[in-house]
């Protein structure tokens, strides 16, 4: 991916586009790419491109950006509306699709103990179940306050 390419896609606003070059990209070179100046200069762009990118990813990479464009929402692009409030949006929601892809995948552990070479003992596979079921339970519904009331 080019800087210019990644760049002009989001200062046209191209965020399809933009979305679909970055995805297969680190989040360190999508970040390397959108500098201060671009952030600050195309905003709304930007702003609509970090929130679909971060949509877009499979959940540990999208944990990582989601991270990442958070400390943006809260310095480069803090002039927007609702700043704050995307990032909490964008962090709480990768943080809940990580939480279910680990769950999924401790769930996943009982191949281990299957078979005739299995070395996990199956009391493990249930415990890993039942941390799995644990992580499911956790509810990460964003409380919003307006003024002084939550809703």
């Amino acid at each position: 991916m080019t800087e210019r390419s990644l760049v002009a896609l989001i200062v046209a606003g191209r965020i399809d586009d933009a979305v679909r070059l970055a995805r297969d990209s680190s989040v360190e070179c999508v970040a390397d790419q959108l500098d201060y100046d671009t952030l600050d200069e195309y905003a709304e762009a930007a702003s609509s491109f970090l929130q679909a990118w971060c949509r877009a990813l499979s959940p540990l990479p999208r944990l990582q950006a989601a991270d990442w464009a958070a400390g943006q929402y809260l310095t480069s692009l803090v002039h927007l509306d609702r700043s704050y409030g995307i990032a909490a949006d964008l962090v709480l929601e990768a943080q809940a699709a990580a939480v279910h892809y680990l769950a999924s995948s401790l769930r996943d552990t009982w191949a281990l103990a299957d078979g005739p070479d299995a070395e996990l003992a199956p009391t493990v596979v249930e415990r890993l179940a039942g941390y799995a079921d644990w992580l499911d339970g956790l509810d990460f519904e964003l409380v919003r306050r307006t003024g002084s009331e939550s809703v």
